[in-house]
């Protein structure tokens, strides 16, 4: 997330934009790369299918159907697709002038110490290392709390809760095909209360996550790094990504809903409707 120098130069830059529409795609390709946001969208479908092992593995299912659920991962959650379509959000709702200060502020030293922290917390290899630090961050009053401010101003909760309640949704609606809209309110309600209920767990699961990620990092570049996040054009960036993602990932999971109505239908037969 390159400093204005001349009072025109975003004058210019606009009517350069104007005139040359992939220039303006390739700085949000560029502001995407140097975020983080690229790779850590790479591994997504890693983290998934990790996370849908899992969950499956206590079911008594053949190996080749669980195969065949975590292989729609691969058909449904394509990075690619995911990637382009937050690059087209971004090119509509952020200005030449906004994507040249987060371009500065990624760029700069700082910048690019937090996304390749970031980047590394994102592997799934480090999932262990964290689970085996987990008390011990919890239990670090003083990280925990600026860990804590960190997640309050990227809205780190709320990223998850969005996201879990999105996906589940969409799993569900995948899964039971099309349900009718009393229904679909009902479980849409019993959803988001379960979601507030987990919200005191998520917010200490976040923060520690958070305290995980950034524990290298000295106390000066934290500082600036929550000065940055709790500028306008941080917020706004954050906020877009995360509409912009919503979307992609509500396709993507209706489609692994069905593919998980099917596996489940090998130990529980759905009765014809």
């Amino acid at each position: 997330m390159s400093t204005v120098r001349h009072s025109f130069r975003s004058v210019i830059l606009a009517l350069f934009v104007i005139t040359a529409p992939s220039a303006w795609a390739s700085a949000v390709s560029d502001l995407l790369n140097v975020s983080g946001f690229t790779e850590q969208i790479d591994l997504m479908p890693a983290q998934m299918k990790q996370g849908m092992q899992q969950g499956l593995a206590p079911l008594p299912l053949p190996p080749e159907t669980v195969a065949g659920v975590l292989s729609s991962v691969d058909r449904y959650v394509v990075s690619e697709e995911i990637v382009s379509g937050i690059e087209s959000h971004l090119e509509s709702v952020l200005s030449a002038q906004e994507i040249e200060t987060l371009l500065a502020w990624y760029r700069s030293d700082v910048g690019m110490r937090i996304t390749a922290a970031e980047n590394a917390a994102a592997d799934p290899e480090a999932a262990a290392t964290m689970a085996a630090m987990f008390e011990s961050l919890v239990a670090d009053t003083e990280r925990m709390a600026e860990a804590q401010e960190i997640n309050t101003l990227v809205r780190g909760t709320e990223f998850a809760l969005d996201i879990a309640s999105t996906s589940q949704l969409a799993m569900m609606s995948g899964m039971l095909g099309n349900v009718n809209e009393e229904d679909r309110n009902r479980a849409i309600a019993e959803m988001n209360s379960a979601f507030e209920a987990m919200r005191p767990e998520m917010d200490r699961n976040m923060s520690a996550y958070l305290a995980f990620t950034y524990r290298n990092l000295d106390a000066a570049d934290l500082d600036r790094y929550k000065t940055f996040l709790g500028t306008d054009v941080s917020q706004k960036f954050n906020r877009e990504v995360l509409a912009a993602m919503l979307g992609q990932w509500e396709t993507a999971f209706s489609g692994i809903g069905v593919a998980l109505a099917e596996a489940m239908a090998q130990i529980v037969p759905v009765p014809p409707q």
